[in-house]
């Protein structure tokens, strides 16, 4: 019985430390108002990949310096009118080695930008905090090309986005297990 009840403190003690890591790797970018103009550098970032709004495809767009995205849907107000985009969606290629960090949407008067930490996928609207105003450019803001040499090789910023608070997490998770089963080998 006092295994048991061990056990459930433990398992209650591991869930209550991993949550905080795991609410951390979900939360989303929250959307920021500017008037007039906004660039990466103003944000602090050394490097911005701009993409123009009459420039805008679905797919592959090789923005520089390590820095590839693809653009997985466009909305438009009226069809195929860039002047009227109302979304865009897209995600970090794969073979990017850059980290992004901030992402603009720049319109004639104003705009909005989302930042955070690593930014892999996302969709922006219309700038929603005035009145409605064309696309003008999106830009992504980012510090360039990035890689990280280990014991297994390199890898990109594009191989490991998403997994190092995962992995991080995990071993936490798994030190505490086996934590808890010495704990319970030594009750009995």
């Amino acid at each position: 019985m006092e295994m048991i009840k061990r056990s459930k403190q433990v398992i209650v003690a591991m869930v209550a430390l991993a949550l905080p890591l795991a609410v951390m790797a979900f939360v989303a970018a929250a959307s920021i108002p500017f008037e007039g103009n906004l660039s990466c550098a103003d944000l602090g970032y050394a490097h911005e990949g701009k993409i123009e709004a009459g420039d805008l495809t679905l797919g592959i767009v090789n923005l520089g310096n390590g820095l590839i995205i693809e653009i997985t849907e466009i909305l438009y107000e009226k069809p195929d009118d860039p002047e009227d985009i109302t979304s865009i969606s897209w995600v970090i290629g794969d073979s990017s080695s850059a980290i992004v960090s901030a992402v603009i949407w720049k319109a004639s008067a104003g705009g909005h930008y989302i930042i955070g930490e690593e930014l892999t996928r996302g969709t922006m609207e219309y700038n929603e905090h005035g009145s409605k105003a064309g696309l003008s450019h999106l830009s992504f803001c980012h510090e360039g090309p990035t890689a990280i040499d280990g014991l297994l090789g390199t890898a990109t910023a594009a191989g490991w986005k998403g997994g190092i608070a995962g992995i991080a997490a995990g071993v936490f998770v798994l030190i505490l297990l086996l934590i808890s089963f010495k704990m319970m080998g030594r009750k009995q």
